[in-house]
């Protein structure tokens, strides 16, 4: 069976670029989870967009990657560094290792062929992701929710951008925590389950003055 993959661009014109363009964010918009392992279809399409696109950043729902060790990511992450060499792009990829019934979560962000930023799902940003002048938050599926109020506490509410790529966040109610958001910020869900439809749900909302939740 083809896997279905949607691409949705969108583009921001209070952030910029420092070619003076405005930030434009293609999601690559598909269902994924443990019982996905179509990888294959997803990094081929990734491969594509990043061969095509002028610029900006490029996300994939959380687990787009499922495979069941380290050594098989390892070249598809080589793949996806060469591709982003050269070009004013930076990918957001969140892979899921399953390996001795050990479920392991990473995000990396990927810029100019190298590795800027990565994590484990689950612990706390050491420092900020800062790109093009932009201060960018990303937190993955139930981070969301379960950081709240936690680190933000200490840290200024004062990202430009919050990236959430998901495998199930929103299944009850579509609403995303942007606290970490400054005023007039922008946040954006991607989000695979499985229920939400063939190639998942893509939402942004942009935080007012004082908004801690907001409705996709």
């Amino acid at each position: 069976m083809t896997k279905e993959i949607e691409i949705i661009k969108r583009r921001f014109n209070h952030l910029k670029m420092p070619s003076g363009r405005s930030l434009e964010l293609i999601a690559l918009k598909t269902s994924t989870g443990r019982h996905h392992r179509s990888y294959k279809a997803v990094h081929e399409k990734l491969l594509s967009v990043l061969s095509s696109t002028p610029g900006g950043i490029v996300v994939l729902p959380e687990w787009a990657y499922s495979l069941k060790t380290d050594s098989q990511f390892s070249p598809l992450l080589e793949k996806i560094k060469d591709k982003t060499k050269q070009r004013e792009t930076m990918v957001i990829v969140t892979p899921r290792i399953y390996q001795h019934d050990v479920n392991q979560t990473k995000v990396y962000a990927i810029s100019n062929g190298e590795i800027i930023y990565e994590r484990d799902k689950g612990t706390l940003p050491k420092k900020i992701l800062r790109k093009w002048g932009l201060k960018i938050g990303i937190e993955i599926c139930v981070e969301n929710s379960f950081l709240r109020g936690l680190d933000y506490k200490k840290v200024q509410k004062d990202r430009d951008l919050l990236l959430v790529p998901s495998c199930g966040l929103i299944c009850d109610e579509r609403k995303i925590n942007v606290e970490s958001l400054k005023p007039g910020g922008y946040g954006v869900l991607l989000d695979g389950h499985i229920s939400l439809g063939k190639t998942g749900f893509f939402g942004v909302v942009r935080k007012k003055k004082d908004d801690v939740e907001c409705s996709l």
